[in-house]
C-alpha cells in the first residue's frame, strides 16, 4: 500500500483543486500511471487530500481520502480485493462518502493513520483469504 498524505499542503490553488473528488481521483490515477513500470504499479495507492474542509461541532477537521487499486500483473486472474477492503475499512471508521464513488471517503484528520492501518490490515486479511491461508 502506497500512501501520499497531502494534509499539510493546505494552501494555494492546488490544495483547493484537490478538494474536488474528481480531481483527487485523477491525481491518484496519474501517480499510479507514473509508477506503471515494475512491481510498484501493482501496489494499491491512497491519497489524502489537503486539510481544507470545515470543522464539525466538536472542532474536528475532515479530509478526503481516495484509494485506487494497482494494475494487475500480466496474466493475473485473481480477484482485486482493494475496493471492498477500502469500503470495509471506511465503514469501520464511520466515514462519510464524499461522492457516490466507493473509493472516496471523508474521515477526521486525526484518524488518518488509524484508517490507513485498518485498511492495510483488512487488505492483508482479504489477500490471505483469497490465497487460502485464512
Amino acid at each position: 500500500l502506497r500512501v501520499l498524505d497531502l494534509q499539510d499542503q493546505s494552501s494555494g490553488a492546488d490544495a483547493a483543486a484537490l478538494m474536488n473528488p474528481a480531481v483527487l481521483t485523477r491525481f491518484a490515477l496519474l501517480l499510479q500511471e507514473e509508477n506503471s513500470l515494475g512491481k510498484s504499479a501493482r501496489r494499491n495507492m491512497v491519497v489524502v487530500a489537503p486539510n481544507a474542509g470545515p470543522r464539525d461541532d466538536n472542532g474536528h477537521s475532515f479530509v478526503r481520502v481516495v484509494g485506487v487499486s494497482g494494475r494487475p500483473a500480466l496474466g493475473d486472474t485473481s480477484f482485486n480485493t482493494f475496493s471492498s477492503s477500502f469500503s470495509l475499512a471506511a465503514e469501520r471508521f464511520h466515514s462519510t462518502r464524499a461522492t457516490f464513488e466507493p473509493n472516496i471517503v471523508e474521515i477526521r484528520n486525526d484518524e488518518v493513520m488509524a484508517f490507513l492501518s485498518e485498511l492495510n490490515d483488512v487488505e492483508w486479511e482479504a489477500t490471505q483469504r483469497q490465497e487460502g491461508m485464512l
